[in-house]
């Protein structure tokens, strides 16, 4: 069964509410950075930093419902989406959209300098995933969830 990417957007906004500002370790954020990869199949360069994650609470865990928001300095690649009506594999988000949903879960990064904004959804060993990037001159924020397939 497919995520739609609708479902993947409620997701993202019910479990950014539910997340909370915290200073994320350096252990916490490596373990994340390896269930990113070992799932997503996107690889990160050694200096992107984990601005926040979590499951959103309150839901069945065997949904393996997760969202992660990370910034990179240099740009990231991200899985192209598979329906051939999407010209270059990624949907153009408005940019002003895109930014308001990273400024929940990015919250006093700067965007000033924003570019682009792409989207993206693929599915991966068991989980579909939905990334929503966006592109500054400083480097590239991306916001992603994941859900497991069933």
């Amino acid at each position: 069964m497919k995520i739609p990417s609708l479902i993947i957007a409620v997701l993202t906004i019910i479990a950014t509410s539910c997340s909370h500002e915290r200073q994320i370790s350096t252990a916490e954020a490596n373990a994340q950075f390896e269930i990113i990869q070992r799932r997503s199949g996107i690889s990160f360069a050694a200096e992107v930093r984990l601005l926040n994650h979590g499951d959103g609470g309150g839901r069945d865990a065997s949904y393996g419902f997760y969202n992660w928001t990370v910034f990179s300095p240099s740009q990231l690649v991200l899985p192209k989406m598979k329906e051939t009506y999407i010209e270059k594999g990624y949907l153009s988000l408005p940019l002003e959209d895109s930014i308001r949903l990273l400024k929940v879960t990015a919250k006093g990064e700067d965007f000033s300098d924003a570019i682009q904004a792409i989207s993206s959804s693929w599915e991966t060993n068991g989980y579909g995933f939905g990334a929503t990037l966006v592109r500054t001159k400083h480097g590239d924020y991306l916001h992603l969830t994941a859900g497991r397939v069933k």
